[in-house]
């Protein structure tokens, strides 16, 4: 029923979108409905109105102040405790197999979306997460969250630390540099965590002498 209206819902917008004439918006409440889809924990039904509303948030950057909090959720590995140990898996449509090919495709894609429609607040967003889930006070927990601010950053690398954009995103780069050098051991305690900070530092790794950050890893990573 869900994924029937997604469809729906989908196919609906999307035909607004592509009126050549169109001059308005999507309605909020049209809005709010694909968000609400791409909130489900279904992937699948997430992956169907994806491109519609970054397609809608190219000419509204409205929508991606709304869309982007939803993908970096998104973003997060599904996860659950058990014995007091952070496991992987739990998802309600796949295996985490099925989860990775989501967000290295459909997801990657709508992250994308927004950040070239508003780099400043995706950049500003990002950094703060990181900022957020390396505090002194962040636990195991969080571990999975810090791996997805992470990944939503390294999506959008190859295009906002290559070339000249390098200097208009440094002093976010440089806050994420800062806050990965004081993170609590635990925040790497978890295999993917540390694999995706590794995985950060090295899409980075041109710019890190540049920015003064290459001795914050000499001895921390």
């Amino acid at each position: 029923m869900c994924r029937n209206l997604a469809r729906i819902a989908a196919s609906v917008c999307q035909t607004c979108v592509d009126i050549p004439a169109r001059t308005q918006s999507l309605e909020p409440g049209a809005v709010n409905l694909l968000l609400k889809a791409a909130s489900h924990p279904s992937i699948s039904i997430c992956g169907i109105v994806l491109p519609v509303l970054c397609q809608a948030s190219s000419s509204d950057s409205s929508i991606v102040q709304q869309l982007l909090p939803v993908l970096q959720r998104r973003a997060i590995a599904p996860h659950y405790m058990k014995s007091g140990q952070l496991m992987l898996g739990g998802m309600s449509d796949g295996d985490f197999h099925t989860f990775q090919q989501f967000r290295d495709h459909e997801l990657a894609d709508a992250l994308i979306a927004c950040w070239k429609v508003s780099g400043d607040n995706y950049m500003d967003s990002c950094t703060s997460a990181v900022e957020e889930f390396c505090l002194d006070r962040s636990s195991i927990e969080v571990s999975l969250h810090l791996e997805a601010a992470l990944y939503c950053l390294e999506v959008v690398a190859g295009s906002a630390f290559g070339s000249d954009a390098q200097f208009r995103y440094s002093r976010q780069l440089r806050r994420c540099l800062m806050a990965l050098s004081r993170k609590p051991q635990s925040m790497v305690a978890n295999p993917l965590t540390l694999a995706q900070v590794c995985s950060f530092l090295r899409k980075v790794s041109f710019l890190l002498k540049s920015l003064g950050g290459r001795h914050l890893f000499d001895q921390k990573l």
